[in-house]
């Protein structure tokens, strides 16, 4: 597998999946993770996107270690963003 940090979040896939609460496995998007990250903070009024970009990176970088050889899990990430 290719080592998860080796792109920008933005732009390229990470891991080639994820696996959801219903066990189904879904292509992984981490824009996803920002924006909802994004929402939050905008509607909590705590910070805007450019925050958001930098827990995503740092969300991943902390997911990376469990999930080096394996999918990362929708709770493992939620988990990591609360």
């Amino acid at each position: 597998m290719n080592d998860p940090l080796s792109a920008p979040h933005s732009h390229e896939l990470i891991w080639p999946s994820v696996l959801k609460r219903n066990g189904a496995r879904v292509p992984f998007d981490p824009d996803r993770i920002c924006s909802a990250i994004t929402r939050a903070g905008r509607a909590s009024g705590e910070f805007d996107g450019g925050v958001a970009e930098r827990i995503t990176d740092i969300v991943l970088s902390a997911l990376a270690p469990s999930a080096a050889d394996r999918e990362p899990a929708i709770e493992q990430i939620q988990d990591l963003v609360e």
